[in-house]
């Protein structure tokens, strides 16, 4: 959605954690706080349509883009407690 490029949700001490790589491109000339705020009106857009046990608790904005196997996926393994 918008300025997020890349996303990872995953459960981290019973509760759901978004970890959000924003679109460099999109951001640019924005400041850290705009794009963390632009980041929470599209989690609190998401979480109004799920259930509550479904919601993102929390988020953590990227500075770098997430790290990837040889074929090009996202490593998850690092984000599995």
């Amino acid at each position: 959605d918008g300025i997020i490029k890349e996303i990872i949700v995953f459960a981290e001490k019973d509760a759901i954690v978004a970890e959000i790589y924003p679109d460099d491109q999109l951001t640019a000339g924005m400041t850290a706080e705009e794009i963390s705020a632009q980041l929470s009106n599209i989690v609190d857009r998401v979480n109004s349509m799920l259930k509550t046990d479904r919601q993102i608790h929390t988020f953590r904005m990227r500075e770098n883009p997430f790290p990837r196997t040889s074929t090009g996926k996202i490593k998850r393994t690092e984000f599995y407690f």
